[in-house]
C-alpha cells in the first residue's frame, strides 16, 4: 500500500488560506455549495464507517474464519496476524491511510465553507438564496 500523500492536504489548506485572504475565485451557486458540503459529509461518514470496521477486524480475538483458531494451521494464524496489522497496525494501515483521506475531505469542506461564507458576506442575492435554502431544509420533514 502506498504511503499517504501529504501534499494533497497542504494544497487544500493553502487554497483555504487563499479563499480567506480573498485571492481565490470560484463561481458556484448555493445549491452547488450545499451539494459539495453534503458530499464531503457523506464521504467523511463513509470513511469513519470503514475505520470502525477496520478497528473491529484488527481487534485481538476477532474471528476471521480462516482457521486461525486451529494451532496446526500456522499459515492461517500468520495470515490473520498480517490482516490485523494491515487493518489498524502502523502508519501504513488501512485505518491510518483512511485518516489521511478524512483530513483531506475535511480541508476540502473547510475550503468550500470559506468560499461560501465569503459569497454570503459580499453577494446579497447569493446570501438570500442560501438563507432560503437553509430555512427550507430546517423546516422540511423530520
Amino acid at each position: 500500500m502506498a504511503e499517504p500523500d501529504p501534499e494533497a492536504l497542504v494544497a487544500f489548506r493553502e487554497l483555504a488560506g487563499e479563499a480567506r485572504a480573498g485571492s481565490l475565485s470560484v463561481a458556484l451557486n448555493p445549491t452547488e455549495f450545499s451539494a459539495l458540503d453534503a458530499a464531503c459529509v457523506a464521504f467523511k461518514d463513509a470513511i469513519r464507517g470503514v475505520q470502525v470496521t477496520m478497528q473491529q477486524a484488527g481487534r485481538a480475538g476477532a474471528q476471521w474464519g480462516l482457521g486461525e483458531d486451529n494451532g496446526r494451521l500456522s499459515s492461517a494464524i500468520d495470515l490473520v496476524a498480517k490482516y490485523r496489522e494491515l487493518a489498524t497496525g502502523d502508519s501504513n494501515s488501512m485505518h491510518a491511510v483512511l485518516e489521511e483521506h478524512y483530513k483531506v475531505a475535511q480541508e476540502m469542506q473547510t475550503l468550500f465553507q470559506v468560499i461560501r461564507d465569503d459569497y454570503i458576506r459580499t453577494d446579497e442575492e447569493f446570501a438570500a438564496k442560501w438563507r432560503e435554502m437553509n430555512t427550507e431544509i430546517e423546516s422540511g420533514p423530520r
